[in-house]
């Protein structure tokens, strides 16, 4: 998924394209509804993927899909990495 969303916004001419959807999605009423929504259904989806790789072992035990969930859905929207290191 978030592999699918970086390359959606590989080339400026993308990129700008995606720059005025959100416009729109922040503008218009009716889209700014469903906007919610979406991110809600991925940062779920984004939360069972990693908590069934912690079930399997791919990731450690005792690992906090929540968390990691959020800071995967930061990073998909260009957040901040807060815990990167140079």
């Amino acid at each position: 998924m978030t592999a699918e969303s970086a390359a959606e916004i590989s080339t400026p001419g993308s990129y700008a394209n995606h720059l005025a959807f959100l416009c729109m999605d922040i503008g218009d009423p009716q889209l700014y509804e469903r906007a919610p929504a979406i991110h809600r259904t991925q940062a779920r989806v984004i939360e069972d993927l990693l908590t069934e790789a912690a079930d399997t072992g791919e990731l450690r035990a005792g690992t906090d899909a929540a968390a990691l969930a959020r800071s995967v859905q930061d990073r998909r929207r260009g957040g901040p990495d807060l815990g990167a290191r140079p």
